[in-house]
């Protein structure tokens, strides 16, 4: 019986379909998924501190909320913004 070996690993199979299906699914399709990772760009870490000081402001500027509660944000918001490296 004839053995067919993968020309990427080795591995060796009984039927030409097997390592057909073996290269596809471990060799070719591995490549194009890591092509499309180390081509999509890293999310900004710094997007969602970002957010969450939108949303402390925002609520700062609320006609509802009262004046402690104003200034408690106001607290929360300086200690945030220390807290966040500056960009450049």
């Amino acid at each position: 019986m004839a053995e067919y070996k993968c020309k990427y690993c080795g591995e060796a199979f009984d039927k030409p379909l097997a390592l057909a299906w073996h290269v596809r699914s471990n060799h070719k399709r591995a490549k194009k998924r890591a092509k499309k990772v180390a081509a999509k760009p890293e999310p900004a870490p710094m997007s969602k501190a970002l957010e969450a000081m939108g949303v402390l402001k925002g609520l700062q500027a609320s006609p509802n909320l009262s004046d402690e509660g104003k200034k408690l944000l106001g607290d929360v918001a300086k200690t945030v913004e220390g807290l966040i490296p500056k960009s450049k």
